[in-house]
């Protein structure tokens, strides 16, 4: 083609992407370059080399995800069913990519399986009246406890929440004191069941 200047110029048709690279707000990027780490983005406006380098993009923000009714025993051998609501955020993007994955499902199975360890653990040491009395303090020992774990893969547990819909099975030799002890404590979420 002919230009203003009547020079031949030849037209080539660029594939290249754009290197102008953009992180939204409540986002941080992991920087790499040939698979390997550069830095920390933080929100806004980078240059990346779109040949040799890439971006991974974490989620900063605070997520929930509820858990499955888990059955757990207390000290005094009642057997009952707990729904409990996670919440969680990342806190360091390098360890979230590196040491575990930048992919939900795989961090809430993470979380998942380390929560219902820890709610075997901290029923298990608490009869069920303390239960039903303590519930926040019993909460609050689970949520430091998979906080603690799940720290060094850069997150953090803002809040462990324990449902009151819970569904019990009296398992002990005496019904009568398992009844009595519900009604006086005017726990109505109840399905019995003698095994």
């Amino acid at each position: 083609m002919t230009g203003c200047l009547k020079i031949w110029c030849p037209c080539f048709c660029c594939c290249c992407k754009n290197p102008i690279y953009q992180i939204k707000t409540a986002k941080l990027g992991v920087h790499q370059s040939f698979g390997r780490y550069l830095q920390i983005l933080k929100p806004g406006i980078h240059i990346v080399n779109p040949m040799s380098e890439n971006v991974i993009e974490v989620d900063m923000k605070t997520s929930v995800f509820g858990l499955a009714p888990q059955q757990v025993i207390t000290k005094d051998n009642v057997t009952m069913k707990i729904e409990t609501i996670v919440y969680y955020r990342a806190i360091n993007p390098y360890q979230l990519v590196y040491k575990l994955r930048n992919n939900t499902k795989e961090i809430r199975e993470f979380i998942k399986e380390i929560a219902y360890s820890a709610l075997r653990s901290v029923i298990g040491e608490n009869s069920f009246q303390e239960l039903l009395e303590h519930r926040a303090k019993l909460a609050h020992q689970l949520e430091e406890y998979v906080k603690e774990i799940v720290y060094p893969w850069g997150l953090f547990i803002e809040n462990v929440f324990i449902k009151g819909n819970w569904f019990l099975i009296q398992t002990s030799s005496s019904p009568h004191k398992f009844r009595k002890t519900c009604n006086r404590l005017q726990f109505k979420d109840v399905s019995h069941r003698l095994l």
